[in-house]
Order: C-alpha cells, then structure tokens, then sequence
C-alpha cells in the first residue's frame, strides 16, 4: 500500500534493482549539464564492487600464492602448482559445505544474521580443534591421519613411515 501522494514503485522483471536510480549511459548528458557534480550522481556500486574484488584477488596471489616460490624443493611427483591447486580445491570445498550447511541453517533458525554467526562460530571452532588434533597425531607413530595418506589413497600428500 501506497501512501497519499506518493508514486506506487513499479517492479518489473527488467529492473529488480530499485536502488539504482541513475544510469552510466545519462553521464555525458549530465556533465554536459551540470559539470563534474554529476558523477556524484550515477550508481557507483558496480565500479566499487569490481575494484574490491580485484584488489581481493591481487591480495590473495601476494599472501597466498607467492609463498609458494619461497617453498623448498618439493618431492618429483609432486610440483608448486600441484600444492597450489590442492590447497585451492581444499578451500573451495570447504566453501561449498559451509554455504550448504548455512542454507540448512537458515532455513532451521529464520534469522540469517544469526544463522550465519552460528555457522561460522561452529566451523572455526572445529577447524580450531581439528588443528590441535591434526598436531597430536603427528607425534604419534602412526596416527589416523596415515591412513588417509600416501599414493594408494589418491592423495597428494606423502606417506609417512609407520613404525
């Protein structure tokens, strides 16, 4: 419902996005108009959102990726772009269950906020204790993660030697 006065927002299924009330395509009209004020005046989410995801990616090759080339020499079978892609899939798998997870979890609480807080709360804390628990079985002499590991497993990893 409308108020008094007011024009009713027409939704159509060209134009979702209400928000965007100005286009790229008026900005030679409006700076020949009105000056440089006009950039003021045109949807600038876009730009910004592609500029943050550059600058996400060119931080991710820097902090990721380019401690690769400090690594020491690593095992014939295995390469640096083989690491960089293992730990890559890793994450994005990782990715993948965390938003199936937060989709049930939204669904079970209505509340996506607070879905989303107690998914990732839930997930560092058993990324956190999975890590403690990864560190004491290495001093083990053969730890449940021996099993996973070695060729037999298709695992990139190598085997350690049992016993």
């Amino acid at each position: 419902m409308t108020q008094l006065g007011s024009p009713p927002i027409r939704r159509r299924l060209d134009r979702p996005y209400l928000w965007r009330s100005l286009q790229w395509q008026r900005a030679p009209h409006l700076v020949a108009t009105m000056g440089p004020r006009a950039m003021v005046y045109l949807d600038w989410s876009l730009i910004f959102s592609a500029a943050t995801v550059a600058l996400v990616m060119v931080l991710a090759f820097v902090m990721i990726l380019a401690p690769l080339g400090r690594m020491p020499a690593i095992l014939p079978p295995l390469s640096r772009l083989s690491v960089a892609a293992y730990f890559t899939l890793l994450g994005l798998g990782y990715l993948l269950i965390e938003i199936a997870v937060l989709q049930r979890v939204i669904l079970f609480t209505g509340q996506p906020v607070l879905a989303a807080s107690i998914v990732f709360a839930i997930f560092l804390i058993g990324s956190g204790i999975g890590s403690v628990h990864g560190a004491r079985s290495e001093d083990t002499p053969c730890g449940a993660a021996d099993v996973c590991r070695g060729p037999e497993s298709g695992s990139s990893l190598p085997r350690r030697r049992c016993g």
